[in-house]
């Protein structure tokens, strides 16, 4: 299998219809783009492939022992642990020396012992990225990770996580075009709701 398969899902939330026999193959080893309106489906989308949603009717297919690392809409962090604490949680490979040179490039020299309590919400969403990366993995799942980055800073950190995202999976959420294109690889619009797409 080449591919996570989404086959003829449909799910509803009360009486909002939002897939209907919907299906997708997301290439491994490639980057997706999904692109969409607010509420066609995109975080749902998500958070069924990784799980986290039970489609009504339906099935997700992928390779057995694929490991996920995800980004959020919200940050999820530990408030009161610092940056380079909370990629530590997740890191299993990589040592404090190579989570520190992440925190780095994300510009985070001087914040990654603070708690992310006190770190603008600029800079726990980057420490909420290398928390991702730091992770590692074999399919990461992004949705809109660079919200509430100024333009310098988003790119400096679109760079990166296109970097060390190469040669994976990667299905990133974004509203932004421009992001879209920088990320490059192949795009899935939704449209409210996905019907037969």
């Amino acid at each position: 299998m080449k591919a996570i398969s989404v086959r003829n899902i449909s799910k509803s939330f009360g009486k909002r219809l939002v897939f209907s026999n919907f299906s997708h193959d997301f290439p491994l080893e490639e980057t997706t783009c999904i692109m969409g309106e607010s509420g066609c489906g995109k975080t749902t989308l998500l958070k069924i492939v990784m799980g986290l949603e039970q489609a009504d009717a339906g099935s997700v297919m992928m390779p057995e022992d694929l490991k996920l690392s995800a980004v959020f809409q919200e940050d999820r962090l530990i408030s009161h642990y610092s940056a380079i604490g909370n990629c530590r949680l997740v890191s299993t490979k990589n040592k404090d020396e190579q989570i520190r040179r992440l925190l780095l490039d994300f510009g985070l020299s001087g914040s990654m012992d603070m708690q992310v309590k006190k770190l603008s919400g600029g800079m726990a969403r980057r420490v909420t990225i290398a928390r991702c990366l730091s992770a590692g993995g074999d399919v990461y799942i992004m949705d809109e990770p660079f919200k509430g980055l100024d333009s310098d800073t988003k790119k400096q950190v679109m760079s990166i996580v296109r970097q060390k995202t190469e040669g994976k999976t990667l299905i990133l959420v974004t509203h932004d075009q421009d992001e879209a294109d920088f990320m490059g690889g192949n795009m899935l619009k939704l449209n409210p709701p996905a019907l037969d797409i």
